[in-house]
This record gives structure tokens, C-alpha cells and sequence, in this order.
């Protein structure tokens, strides 16, 4: 089903990210798609339309996308040396349960 009119007015806002972006909600799926000429382009993230949306469109961008790449393996790095400090912490406990 084609948005042409929304509370936040995100049908029409998108246009200024791109003039052929059209404003889906998927019926099946649940879920808000951003198409250009039936194409689907994007799959929005969030039960709801609002800046958010606007915020990802624009972020998602195929012009952004060694900077969103950059992000992803920051943010996997981040996740990473998280999950070891995790593992690291609970190897120490269960050697201080095993030798105290």
C-alpha cells in the first residue's frame, strides 16, 4: 500500500533525499519499504514513521557506504573485544571457584 500522507509528513520528506523514493507499507511483512519505480530500495527498521526514518534513509545511502562500512567494523571490533573481556572475566572467576 503507497504512503502518500503521514502524521510527521515523512512521505514528502523523503523526497528531499531522493525526488523518486516512494513510501510503502507492506501488508505481509509488517513493515514500512522505500521504493523508486517498484524497486525496493530500503526496508525501514521501525514500527513507525518518524525522523528516524529520514536519519536512515539518508545515512544508508549507497554515497555512504564505505563510511557505514567503517562504522560496522568499528562497531563488530567493539562488540569483539567486548565478548573477550567477558570471557576473560569469567575464565578468572571460575579459576578463582577451582583454586580458592
Amino acid at each position: 500500500m503507497r504512503i502518500t500522507h503521514d502524521v510527521f509528513d515523512i512521505s514528502w520528506r523523503i523526497k528531499s533525499i531522493d525526488e523518486r523514493y516512494e513510501l510503502f507499507y507492506n501488508r505481509v511483512a509488517k513493515r514500512y519499504e522505500v521504493k523508486i519505480d517498484g524497486v525496493l530500495q530500503s526496508i525501514i527498521p521501525y514500527p513507525t514513521l518518524d525522523v528516524r526514518t529520514l536519519n536512515y534513509l539518508r545515512e544508508t545511502r549507497r554515497e555512504n557506504l564505505n563510511s557505514l562500512i567503517d562504522k560496522i567494523e568499528r562497531d563488530n571490533l567493539a562488540l569483539e573485544k567486548a565478548n573477550e573481556e567477558s570471557i576473560r572475566k569469567r575464565a578468572e572467576n571460575r579459576l578463582e571457584e577451582v583454586f580458592l
